[in-house]
């Protein structure tokens, strides 16, 4: 079959589609020209390369010989991977749910050669189904429309236009202060929303929605109420035995499809795994069980093992799907386990796994998951709990072995800026937390790739693949870069990463930076001009660009001694501050972050002769989840304006510490931790 046009681009999820027998276009400018000049309505259908019903859509409708037929003669037809152009698919996502209340992927959309939509919805189904009608009715229909109601339809766009650009407008409250009434009110909300039963909130699908929970975890940090970290610990035990956690590999699924975590949505994302980790890592670090290191320790490994390119970049997602078919790869039967590991064994491992004979997903299949304690299990089946763990650990090692030779699912080897620096970050709490400078290597190997392949003419690129670096940089590429380059100075490496967010933060100001009513843009100056300039500053998947940018602020504004950036950082809070106190559960991470004002951290400075002394020392203190702000003083230091650091040397040889609250210090040496330095 002939290839379209998506056969020149990177993109997996594109790739995939350049077979079809529909005319596709990658979003350009020629796809619009060529609309203009024959007078047709452009189809535009957004979707990634793990979205399972973007799968499904493909199969029935993409790849079908009618159904294309019609496409190609009514419409000019525009696939976009909405991990590439976040920019287009959250301008007509907003769309999207303003027409239906709702959104997700596939996202189908008809706009008019300028770009201006006028329908739309997510998946359509090939026949009439689900309440829905058939996808083909849709293409003639819309068609019919835009040619017998066009003046009707562009009076509608300039309207839709309209409200878009409403929700990028914000009322400024100039008197508003982040205090702990705003965060009270955040925290009840949050209470109101958990599910006290199976951990999580809401009903199904559940999401692990990690910034509520991070928000959980620095509460009781700060208020000392157990329930705040009884909470999180219930969700996380649930999450890690349960099914959305892949339990012979490690690492997490996207979702559960039902509220007890049994049944996930298969796809693996990198963020999910970057965020969940770091959140086992602090848990570990608050309550020394054992339970969230190992969890994290095996979903580490699964990263490095199945997510890590020979570049040193961290690939996008894996599929839900193999041979066709979602939950393929990671399901099992009954009859199949016993097969494998024999009667005896097979019934421990079925048991501890919950794998039964009717099976708990489709066709008879299982998705392994926990139910039972240890305690239990060798009750039932009189063995000692140590013969146990070694028993099950054995027989994982076993199957995860058959599993390999199935057909794995797709991979996106697509390489995504920000996705890579959320999971850096987490490799330097690993590193942190757990003292393996394995994890500090990968973390700064990443940092290297991205400087060096997502870094052209001083300004960030979004993705690479191929050797190929595509598209300008968006808000929360900088914002998380800049993040994990603060992360990795505060850890102890030299001033190269410190200056490096520097010199990114302000480019970040100057190019995304709105003067007239502040805040960040999420494009920059430079980019693609769109029919809207979106600002934002609600959580998604990943936290908003603006909360981890506020976050950058405040942290480089203490270790530079910088009141201009923190003065930036309060603008942001003033300029979202209706939304915070109105839905606080959608700027979860803004909130998170703001402890750094509601409760101010002590600063912590470390004088010794040089830099690996330094980093030696900050090692063995235990950050303890605070928003602690380490300053360094060393004999090659070359930025020594913090007013923090000056006089405070180094005596007797020794490595001092120096504890400040209020701007008053303390100088303690702690010299039975640091005498082997």
């Amino acid at each position: 079959m002939k290839a379209n046009k998506l056969i020149n681009e990177t993109s997996p999820y594109l790739l995939q589609h350049a077979y079809n027998p529909v005319n596709w276009y990658p979003w350009c400018e020629e796809a619009f020209e060529i609309a203009k000049k024959e007078d047709k309505p452009v189809f535009l259908s957004v979707g990634y390369s793990a979205c399972h019903w973007c799968h499904v859509m493909e199969k029935e409708s993409f790849e079908d010989e009618e159904t294309a037929e019609i496409m190609n003669k009514l419409f000019v037809n525009i696939k976009v991977d909405r991990e590439e152009r976040p920019d287009i698919d959250t301008i007509y996502m907003n769309f999207v749910q303003l027409l239906t209340g709702h959104g997700g992927w596939p996202m189908s959309v008809f706009m008019t050669p300028d770009k201006e939509p006028f329908y739309g919805g997510t998946y359509f189904p090939k026949n009439r189904k689900y309440y829905m009608p058939s996808f083909k009715e849709v293409l003639i229909s819309v068609s019919k429309s835009y040619y017998e109601k066009k003046q009707d339809i562009l009076k509608s766009t300039s309207y839709i236009i309209k409200n878009l650009n409403v929700l990028n407008k914000f009322n400024i409250d100039n008197d508003f202060v982040m205090n702990r009434n705003v965060i009270d009110n955040a925290i009840k909300k949050i209470e109101d929303y958990f599910d006290y039963k199976n951990g999580g909130f809401g009903d199904k699908p559940k999401f692990p929605n990690t910034f509520n929970l991070d928000l959980l975890l620095k509460e009781y940090i700060y208020s000392s109420n157990k329930k705040y970290l009884d909470m999180v610990e219930l969700t996380l035990k649930k999450m890690c035995n349960g099914g959305i956690y892949d339990q012979l590999g490690g690492g997490f699924y996207r979702y559960s499809v039902d509220e007890t975590w049994t049944i996930p949505h298969y796809e693996k994302m990198l963020y999910d795994n970057a965020l969940l980790i770091k959140l086992l890592l602090e848990t570990y670090q608050i309550t020394n069980n054992e339970f969230y290191k190992n969890k994290a320790i095996q979903s580490l490994d699964y990263i490095k093992r199945e997510m890590l390119s020979p570049e040193g970049g961290f690939y996008s997602s894996q599929d839900a799907d193999s041979e066709g078919e979602e939950g393929k790869f990671y399901t099992w039967t009954y009859q199949e386990i016993l097969n494998i590991l024999g009667d005896e064994k097979g019934k421990i491992f079925c048991n501890y796994f919950d794998i039964t004979e009717q099976g708990n997903f489709e066709h008879g299949k299982s998705n392994l998951q926990i139910l039972y304690s240890d305690e239990e299990i060798s009750k039932k089946f009189s063995i000692s709990l140590e013969e146990l763990k070694n028993l099950i650990e054995n027989l994982k090692n076993i199957l995860f072995e058959v599993r390999k030779k199935r057909a794995e699912p797709n991979k996106d080897t697509k390489i995504i800026n920000s996705w890579n620096s959320l999971m850096i970050s987490t490799f330097i709490k690993a590193y942190e937390v757990l003292k393996n400078e394995d994890y500090l290597n990968i973390a700064k190997n990443a940092i290297s790739f991205i400087l060096n392949k997502l870094n052209k003419d001083n300004k960030l690129i979004r993705t690479y693949k191929d050797n190929i670096s595509k598209y300008d940089a968006y808000l929360e590429d900088y914002a998380f870069l800049i993040s994990a380059l603060i992360d990795l100075h505060q850890i102890g490496e030299d001033n190269f990463y410190l200056k490096k967010a520097i010199e990114l933060n302000n480019f970040l100001i100057e190019n995304f930076w709105d003067n007239k009513e502040s805040g960040f843009f999420f494009n920059s100056r430079y980019h693609e001009e769109l029919i809207v300039r979106t600002k934002e500053i609600t959580d998604h998947s990943i936290p908003s660009g603006n909360s981890v940018s506020f976050y950058n602020l405040i942290r480089l504004s203490r270790i530079l001694d910088d009141k201009n950036l923190e003065n930036l950082a309060i603008k942001i809070l003033k300029l979202f501050s209706e939304t915070i106190k109105k839905y606080p559960l959608g700027v979860s991470s803004l909130l998170y972050y703001s402890y750094i004002l509601v409760n101010p951290p002590k600063d912590i400075v470390i004088s010794a002769k040089t830099i690996n002394e330094i980093k030696k020392a900050r090692l063995k203190i235990n950050n303890y989840y605070a928003d602690t702000i380490f300053h360094f003083n060393y004999e090659s230091n070359d930025l020594k304006n913090n007013f923090m650091i000056k006089d405070k040397q180094i005596t007797d040889n020794k490595v001092a510490i120096y504890t400040c609250e209020n701007f008053t210090c303390k100088k303690e040496y702690f010299l039975n931790i640091f005498d082997d330095l």
